[in-house]
C-alpha cells in the first residue's frame, strides 16, 4: 500500500519542476478582501470557490468542522479578527453546507470511536475538556450559520463596520443560498 503523504510529496516534484505553481503566485492578501468560514468537508475543496467564481488568492479560507466558532479565544476567531485587523480581509462569510456531517455529530460517537483506537475511559474523563461544545452537532445548518454569524458580530474586539453574511451551499450543485446578509445590520 503506498502511503498516502509520500503519493502526494511525488506529485508535488513533478509539480514544481514544471512549474505549475507561476499562475497561482500572489500575495498573502486576499484579492476580494473576503475571509470565509466554511465546513472542512471533502466535497468543499473546489466546490466552493468554483462555485463562487474564485481563484487562488481571492479570500482568505477557514475550514474546520461544521464551520464552527467554539468560543470567543478559540483559533477560528483569532484568525478572523486577524484576517479583518491584517491581512486586508474587508467581509467575512459564514458558509454552511447542505448534508453536512458534523450536524449530526454526538459526543459518544466520538468517543466510541476513540475507544476503537485504544483511547480510554479514563484518559477522557481526566480532561478538563468541554466536549459537549466539541463533539455536538446542530440539526439545522441555518440556525448553526445565524449563530456564528451572531458570535463574529458580536464578538468585542470585532469591527462593527466589517459586514458578516451567512450563506449555506449545496454539497451537490453548489448552489449558494444567502441567509444572512450582512449590508443589511
Amino acid at each position: 500500500m503506498q502511503k498516502k503523504l509520500y503519493k502526494l510529496l511525488e506529485f508535488n516534484k513533478q509539480f514544481v519542476q514544471d512549474e505549475q505553481y507561476e499562475p497561482m503566485i500572489t500575495d498573502g492578501h486576499p484579492n476580494e478582501g473576503l475571509l470565509i468560514l466554511s465546513c472542512m468537508d471533502a466535497r468543499l475543496v473546489e466546490l466552493a470557490h468554483r462555485s463562487l467564481g474564485l481563484k487562488n488568492g481571492d479570500v482568505k479560507f477557514l475550514k474546520n468542522a461544521g464551520a464552527q466558532i467554539q468560543s470567543d479565544d478559540d483559533s477560528i476567531m483569532g484568525s478572523i479578527l486577524v484576517g479583518t485587523y491584517a491581512l486586508g480581509c474587508e467581509e467575512v462569510v459564514i458558509m454552511g453546507h447542505t448534508d453536512c456531517g458534523f450536524g449530526k455529530l454526538k459526543p459518544e460517537v466520538m468517543f466510541d470511536a476513540m475507544k476503537e483506537k485504544g483511547i480510554t475511559d479514563e484518559l477522557i474523563q481526566s480532561l478538563d475538556y468541554d466536549f459537549d461544545n466539541m463533539f455536538t452537532g446542530f440539526s439545522v445548518t441555518e440556525d448553526n450559520v445565524r449563530k456564528n454569524v451572531e458570535k463574529v458580530r458580536n464578538h468585542p474586539l470585532f469591527n462593527k463596520e466589517i459586514p458578516v453574511h451567512g450563506v449555506i451551499i449545496d454539497s451537490k450543485t453548489g448552489e449558494v443560498t444567502l441567509i444572512d446578509d450582512g449590508y443589511k445590520q
